[in-house]
């Protein structure tokens, strides 16, 4: 019987600037860069020669951006009345 699987192994990277005295944040992450998560099997038994492989995908790259509006002041809150949860 022959088994062969292939090595799962993954590089993420990720780069972050922050601009605009610190208003402004742009980031760009890539995950599994060289798609080497997805699993292949192959197995040769007797006859039979089977070839493994699964559709899912774990590369990506993402973009996101943050801008952080001034003025915001965080309003005062009432506390919360437990009085009636019996503590």
């Amino acid at each position: 019987m022959y088994l062969r699987h292939r090595r799962f192994w993954r590089l993420d990277a990720g780069v972050k600037w922050t601009f605009a005295a610190g208003k402004a944040e742009l980031s760009v992450k890539g995950n599994d860069l060289f798609d080497s998560m997805t699993p292949v099997s192959k197995v040769d038994f007797g006859e039979q020669r089977l070839r493994m492989g699964n559709d899912f995908h774990t590369r990506n790259v993402t973009v996101n951006f943050v801008y952080r509006f001034g003025g915001y002041k965080d309003r005062e809150r009432k506390k919360v009345d437990t009085s009636r949860f019996g503590h």
